[in-house]
């Protein structure tokens, strides 16, 4: 009897609990309710997901890059230098470029490759629980043509006949990817508007540029001792009873299309910067080896051939000359001289008047290569 009291006691709390329970969703039926919502489910990743290796074909009109070089794509030893493609505040170059029937890449390669509009999604999503090695083809009578770049690429686009294609941003450096048929013209072309430059994604050269629309450099000349039959562009001076030897070390020349602070040099024209070391020191095994030497040259001291340097562009600094000069946009090729008319010298930071003694030598051929 005392168990049937305690039951009928909790049934009549339980059913006046639900009444309360009911009334209470009365009082708030004018609201809506949100739908309940289901706990988030994480699938459980597979412990060893598997590796399959996967073949796509790439569409007619493929056109990639890889944000990063992917190590396994070797594009081997090839470099192609003095091509650089100049312009408003950009360098821009191809350095190395390849071509291959296939290429295989692992996921997180792929996972930096950006395509066109016009390939598509491309390759798809891997299948759950794999892990794909892309094995990637060009087609039937395509192949892939490839190309490392260095530097900013300038509104880039990939052209492929008569059509273009839009790169988008592919950043500083980049390899790009192309499927196109064998000995098909494929250009890679960056620039301004009005200074459109391209270069060849077969051989990394330059393509149907205006003449002096690149960059060409000459090596460093060095002089390795101050034997006049040894060097160029020297004078033999006498100051204070000593013989000193002014010459120039060493010279950077570059022919350049544009320049900061200069623009583009005009039509048919080439900004050619030059950059000459010149230096002073007494002559070898008299007795004054230590002496402290150097020569001032005024802005008529060098000059390439009679070519007068832009006006304001003869800077010094230390050892170093820069100035500018226009040239042909065919330069290749002129003299590099030295004229003492207007120096100065100091031996040990004393001004010291000289006289010349000799200045056989003290013009040099250069020649762009």
């Amino acid at each position: 009897m005392i168990r049937t009291s305690i039951l009928d006691d909790m049934r009549k709390k339980i059913a006046a609990a639900a009444v309360v329970i009911a009334l209470a969703g009365c009082e708030n039926a004018a609201e809506p309710q949100a739908a309940p919502t289901s706990p988030a489910v994480t699938p459980t990743p597979s412990a060893s997901p598997t590796m399959v290796e996967v073949s796509h074909d790439a569409p007619g009109t493929f056109v990639g890059w890889f944000a990063d070089d992917p190590d396994t794509l070797d594009l081997g030893d090839q470099t192609v230098f003095s091509n650089e493609m100049i312009g408003a505040g950009y360098r821009a170059a191809i350095t190395t470029v390849a071509a291959r029937k296939e290429f295989v890449a692992d996921p997180d390669e792929f996972a930096t490759l950006h395509l066109t509009a016009d390939a598509g999604r491309f390759p798809p999503e891997p299948a759950p629980g794999t892990w794909e090695r892309i094995h990637l083809k060009p087609g039937a009578g395509r192949e892939f043509l490839l190309a490392k770049t260095d530097g900013k690429l300038v509104r880039p686009a990939i052209r492929i006949g008569a059509k273009s294609y839009p790169l988008g941003d592919p950043g500083d450096g980049a390899l790009l990817v192309v499927a196109a048929a064998p000995k098909t013209k494929v250009l890679l072309e960056v620039g301004d508007n009005g200074h459109r430059q391209a270069q060849d994604m077969r051989t990394g050269r330059r393509y149907g540029a205006e003449p002096g629309r690149y960059d060409v450099i000459v090596d460093n000349w060095i002089t390795s001792n101050h034997a006049p039959e040894r060097i160029g562009n020297y004078s033999w001076v006498r100051a204070g009873g000593r013989n000193y030897a002014i010459f120039v070390s060493s010279y950077i020349v570059k022919r350049l299309p544009w320049m900061e602070g200069r623009g583009y040099a005009p039509k048919g024209k080439a900004w050619l910067s030059v950059s000459v070391d010149v230096s002073a020191a007494p002559e070898q095994g008299k007795g004054h080896d230590d002496d402290r030497a150097e020569a001032t040259l005024p802005s008529s001291g060098l000059r390439i051939g009679g070519l007068t340097p832009v006006a304001g562009s003869h800077r010094r600094s230390g050892y170093q000359y820069d100035f500018v000069v226009q040239v042909p946009a065919n330069f290749t090729t002129g003299t590099l001289k030295m004229s003492l008319s207007g120096a100065k010298l100091k031996v040990n930071g004393k001004a010291t008047s000289f006289s010349v003694l000799q200045t056989v030598g003290s013009s040099t051929p250069l020649r762009l290569t």
